[in-house]
């Protein structure tokens, strides 16, 4: 019996090194692989290329994807709602980009629109009071409308000459 189990014993023994050759030779062989990618990184790194050919890296793209796909919330898996929540989530964010003016700066900038907007309402209502007279000239009188007419169109066409049709000079290209 005592025979028995050092047979016992050494069937064991014979087993369980077989299993630790197993075990280191998968650990070799995974090691292996390591040190092959370390070598091949640092080669690739050496060459100026970041990672081997058979490696399979995330673009920042989809990190950035799988990112807000882990930070969405329920409501936003729903059709509609999702295209809603996630279009003020964009807006938000955008509007978390935006540099705003200081209250003065904004105070100047809406005076100087303002300004320049009643500047052109005034030059374009002295325009309409302009030509509602002469045409109402040209009514009454053909030869009033057309004694007007004459410094108007010359005004225009020397208008249009000077912004339209001249050549530039050297000294303003």
């Amino acid at each position: 019996m005592a025979d028995n189990t050092k047979e016992h014993s050494a069937q064991e023994a014979k087993e369980l090194s077989i299993a630790e050759r197993r075990e280191r030779r998968k650990a070799r062989r995974e090691r292996t692989r390591e040190e092959e990618a370390a070598e091949a990184t640092a080669s690739a790194e050496a060459r100026g290329v970041t990672a081997p050919k058979d490696a399979r890296t995330r673009t920042q793209e989809e990190a950035m994807r799988d990112r807000q796909r882990a930070n969405q919330s329920a409501a936003e898996n729903a059709p509609v709602v999702g295209r809603v929540v996630t279009y003020f989530r964009g807006v938000l964010t955008e509007v978390q980009k935006v540099t705003w003016p200081t209250r003065e700066e904004a105070r100047r900038l809406t005076l100087i629109v303002l300004a320049v907007s009643i500047m052109a309402s005034l030059f374009l209502g002295g325009i309409d009071l302009f030509y509602g007279w002469w045409f109402q000239q040209g009514f009454d009188s053909t030869e009033t409308f057309l004694v007007i007419a004459l410094p108007v169109a010359l005004i225009a066409g020397a208008a249009a000459w000077y912004f339209v049709l001249r050549e530039p000079t050297n000294t303003e290209r």
